[in-house]
């Protein structure tokens, strides 16, 4: 009997710590980040008064496994009365794709893809915007979002 319920107690601790190895490998892909230049710091405000800002958001894989992204632009105010928001992959203009369903694109294990957003004032005293980048990961079914406040510090909420 003694050996018996030893064993239930062994079995039950080996399945916790497989379930929780399994639950940490499964996170999803790492918090998107924003900055004001590749490979930069991360930001959380900016200003963009009189003339246009670059801002980079990067998304890196810090699972065990590939993940499927859909990268898209959820910026508050869209579209942005005062702003023009234009999305890059590399050299190539994805603004259409990030507002109509998002770009989706393979990440594998601890790659990172980096993105440009190209923020244009179309005004002289622009109001505020919350610009935003999400990246949902398939098979984990995890959401992150990047967010910066421009020219304020409270829009995004």
């Amino acid at each position: 009997m003694r050996i018996r319920w030893l064993t239930l107690a062994l079995l039950a601790l080996v399945a916790a710590t497989a379930l929780s190895a399994s639950a940490g490998a499964r996170g999803g892909p790492s918090p998107v980040t924003i900055s004001k230049t590749k490979g930069g710091p991360l930001i959380d405000h900016a200003q963009v008064k009189h003339k246009a800002k670059t801002f980079w958001a990067t998304v890196e894989n810090a699972t065990d496994h590939q993940l499927s992204i859909t990268w898209d632009d959820r910026s508050a105010q869209r579209p942005h009365g005062d702003f023009n928001v234009r999305w890059f992959r590399g050299r190539h203009e994805v603004t259409h794709e990030m507002n109509h369903g998002g770009l989706e694109f393979n990440l594998g294990v601890g790659k990172q893809k980096t993105f440009r957003a190209n923020v244009k004032p179309l005004v002289g005293n622009p109001g505020e915007l919350c610009l935003a980048v999400g990246a949902f990961a398939e098979p984990d079914h995890v959401d992150r979002v990047g967010i910066v406040y421009i020219n304020s510090t409270s829009i995004c909420g």
